[in-house]
């Protein structure tokens, strides 16, 4: 591009930064994100929560934290979900934590915030915590969305839906389910006591 003489601007610079986001190109991200300045460019906050989730999708939760603190926007909630999610996936409670209220405070809608929240709790083994997120969400009616499953047996695809009644087979998924359950359980290993189990 420079080199046919066009000049960046910032959606330009937005997709260099979103490409090296989904490379993990963390210190690419960074040095694009200072070259802004070099172009008269001034970052505006979807430069920065891109940044943010660049750091903290590559475990640079310390440096991902600062930028939202320091940024001259007041952070919003996609930025905060992103963090909190970027938290989640390294079991960061104590950061998490940091941005819990605000997060629920600008989007008390999304589910996602409360689910990674509960999912952090219960892998801590903080069911009272876990407790109150479930009747937060219920209070605020978020609501997770069905989740879909398909796979194919023997030629045949089958579809699965999260709270589904009415299966022709619902009741044989459900003990079997149940059955895979108490042994999982029963063998006390590092799977018994997942996250996901947390919303039985």
């Amino acid at each position: 591009m420079k080199s046919k003489g066009y000049e960046p601007n910032e959606i330009t610079m937005l997709g260099v930064l979103s490409a090296c986001n989904h490379g993990g190109l963390v210190e690419e991200g960074k040095k694009w994100f200072v070259e802004m300045e070099k172009y008269g460019l001034t970052p505006q906050i979807e430069h920065y929560g891109c940044l943010v989730d660049l750091l903290g999708r590559s475990g640079c939760l310390e440096e991902a934290e600062n930028l939202i603190e320091t940024m001259p926007y007041e952070a919003n909630g996609i930025i905060l979900s992103s963090f909190l999610f970027a938290c989640g996936y390294a079991k960061d409670v104590t950061r998490a934590e940091k941005v819990k209220k605000k997060a629920i405070e600008i989007e008390p809608w999304n589910d996602g915030i409360y689910i990674m929240l509960r999912n952090m709790y219960a892998t801590d083994k903080r069911w009272s915590d876990v407790e109150d997120i479930k009747g937060r969400m219920r209070r605020e009616g978020a609501k997770k969305e069905a989740g879909c499953s398909t796979i194919e047996v023997n030629g045949m695809v089958c579809e699965f839906i999260a709270g589904d009644k009415i299966h022709a087979q619902r009741e044989e998924i459900h003990l079997l389910l149940e059955h895979m359950l108490l042994y999982m359980r029963g063998l006390d290993t590092p799977y018994s006591n997942d996250i996901g189990l947390a919303e039985l």
